[in-house]
């Protein structure tokens, strides 16, 4: 028999969702990015203190190098709903070590700057999940509390939650409330 091209169309959607379920569904449990990032608190809702459970608009996402110290002292009255300090492809290798050190500083200054209308979401990009430097990102931005973090090439659900259980490992051993 011949469906009408909506069904067909909803039962191709419907088949392509239940694929994707059982892909991304290790062992039973369902980790849908989507999911992972509203656990995570990675979503588009303000995870500014003062601000959560209020949406803000983020309709503009600012990239700042992170070992450019004259680029993010600007950075933070341009005006932009979420800064991102860039971690990856913004910092040559060489300069990364001091790159995570000046994010972190970064981080802890503009924690609590500022009133609430001029607040604005502070995310750092990490490196790719399948090299290692993206351990050494976390482990040296988490103790400034970043709002985000981005991750650039991410290759599945496995390397998110791989990426969910390191955040969760370092929220715990510096006494941060998890997300």
């Amino acid at each position: 028999t011949h469906e009408p091209w909506p069904h067909r169309q909803r039962s191709v959607a419907q088949q392509q969702r239940r694929q994707r379920e059982q892909r991304d569904s290790p062992g039973g449990r369902v980790i849908h990015r989507t999911r992972l990032a509203w656990h995570r608190g990675l979503a588009i809702e303000s995870a500014v203190d003062g601000l959560k459970g209020m949406t803000m608009p983020m309709r503009s996402w600012l990239f700042v190098p992170g070992d450019s110290q004259a680029k993010l002292d600007k950075v933070a009255g341009l005006g932009a709903d979420v800064v991102i300090v860039d971690l990856e492809d913004a910092v040559a290798p060489p300069a990364k070590p001091a790159a995570r050190e000046m994010a972190r500083n970064w981080l802890e200054t503009h924690r609590e700057r500022g009133a609430a209308a001029e607040r604005f979401g502070r995310w750092v990009r990490i490196n790719p999940l399948d090299t290692p430097l993206w351990r050494e990102d976390l482990a040296a931005v988490t103790p400034g509390r970043p709002d985000g973090i981005m991750v650039p090439k991410a290759a599945g659900p496995e390397q998110l939650q791989r990426l969910s259980t390191e955040l969760d490992q370092h929220e715990q051993r510096l006494g941060l409330t998890a997300g």
